[in-house]
């Protein structure tokens, strides 16, 4: 059997967004991003653990800088506005950086909201 059409756009997507080659994120965080996600959802608490590298004090202050915007995704999206963006930029991400974590907070939000 064939796959539904939205899935193989959907499966590509999260390819891009997670694998692919074509974002500014390391392969690490865009990992930490969807596990701190699915954390905060009903899915699963097994992530909240920071590994040693998240640990490491640039990507820490990246991580709770993050954590702190993808609370606000997870209750009110609509309410990210410039303050949070300028938050994000005092840690060192890169609007691209910043573009691209959203996406993927985005991206596994609405996930864990069909799962939920």
């Amino acid at each position: 059997s064939s796959m539904p059409p939205y899935q193989a756009t959907l499966l590509l997507t999260e390819y891009q967004l997670m694998i692919g080659e074509t974002g500014p994120l390391t392969g690490h965080l865009r990992n930490h991003l969807a596990s701190l996600v699915l954390s905060q959802s009903a899915i699963s608490e097994k992530f909240k653990i920071f590994d040693n590298e998240t640990k490491n004090l640039k990507n820490f202050e990246k991580c709770i800088a993050l954590q702190r915007v993808n609370k606000i995704m997870a209750d009110k999206p609509w309410a990210i506005n410039k303050c949070h963006i300028e938050q994000l930029r005092l840690v060192n991400l890169s609007l691209s950086e910043i573009v691209h974590a959203l996406l993927i907070m985005a991206h596994f939000h609405s996930l864990a909201g069909i799962f939920v």
